[in-house]
């Protein structure tokens, strides 16, 4: 098994979701349990950022967007909840990461 799989199995097991992003081709990599989390059945061949913002509820892809590109701009990390918006129901999503745009 490699360190690929290792993390698929132990994010399966623990119920948690992950996901990567090519900002440069603004292209979205997720989990297979990050997209059951998302309420979605199988993935899509492609995900942008735009496409994940509409999966986000209307009151927090502002503040959701503005830690992104705050992140993007300095490098920080950021620390946040926010809500997805499914057919439903509504979860709540707690994301911890530093994003790069190199």
């Amino acid at each position: 098994m490699n360190l690929q799989e290792s993390l698929e199995r132990a994010t399966r097991i623990a119920n948690l979701g992950h996901w990567d992003w090519d900002i440069r081709k603004d292209n979205h990599t997720y989990s297979r349990v990050m997209f059951q989390i998302m309420g979605m059945e199988r993935e899509p061949k492609s995900f942008s950022y735009q496409d994940f913002l509409s999966r986000i509820h209307a009151d927090d892809v502002e503040s959701l967007d503005r830690c992104v590109k705050q992140s993007l701009a300095t490098g920080s990390p950021f620390d946040t909840i926010y809500r997805l918006q499914r057919e439903d129901e509504i979860r709540y999503i707690h994301t911890q990461d530093q994003l790069s745009n190199v």
